[in-house]
């Protein structure tokens, strides 16, 4: 009798385990794209290899700022569907000058709709800069991060885009 409650109570509690609402479709998704998807027009960019690891992305210029624009990809189209923050780790050799980034959000076909921006505080020499966007995008609708490196301070360690975090709800 008590193996037949047991039986019993183990199948009930495995039906509502699996009828149990999940989160994975509405959760919110996270990417970690690497500093090298980021590009610049600039020639004053240097993907870094040292370490056999190309993953950042380098202002070497002594003399001026570089600005690079840096891919958001969505997974979620829906019309409610959207970015909920983007955290750039950087690091910057230059205590007098910030690290400037911003959220751009567009049309499909590339008018402006709004803009979030954010930047390092003086004397900051590396982190994380998050920007809290929750913007809804809709079907039409897309995002890009821009950054903007300020020049370098010496010919060995340059200001950086080490990673990019993109996190979307749904």
């Amino acid at each position: 009798m008590i193996n037949k409650i047991n039986t019993i109570a183990m199948l009930l509690s495995a039906v509502l385990v699996s009828t149990a609402p999940g989160t994975s479709s509405a959760a919110d998704d996270g990417k970690l794209y690497p500093g090298s998807y980021c590009h610049s027009q600039s020639a004053q960019t240097l993907i870094d290899a040292s370490n056999g690891d190309p993953t950042t992305i380098q202002n070497t210029s002594l003399v001026g700022p570089v600005f690079f624009t840096c891919p958001i990809i969505r997974d979620y189209f829906a019309a409610d569907a959207g970015i909920k923050d983007v955290r750039i780790r950087y690091a910057n050799n230059n205590p007098g000058e910030l690290v400037r980034c911003f959220v751009d959000i567009r049309h499909r076909d590339g008018t402006f709709v709004a803009r979030k921006s954010v930047s390092t505080q003086y004397g900051n020499r590396q982190g994380v800069l998050t920007i809290q966007v929750n913007q809804e995008a809709g079907v039409n609708r897309h995002y890009f991060l821009g950054c903007e490196l300020p020049a370098s301070v010496s010919n060995t360690d340059f200001p950086r885009i080490d990673s990019y975090r993109v996190v979307e709800f749904n």
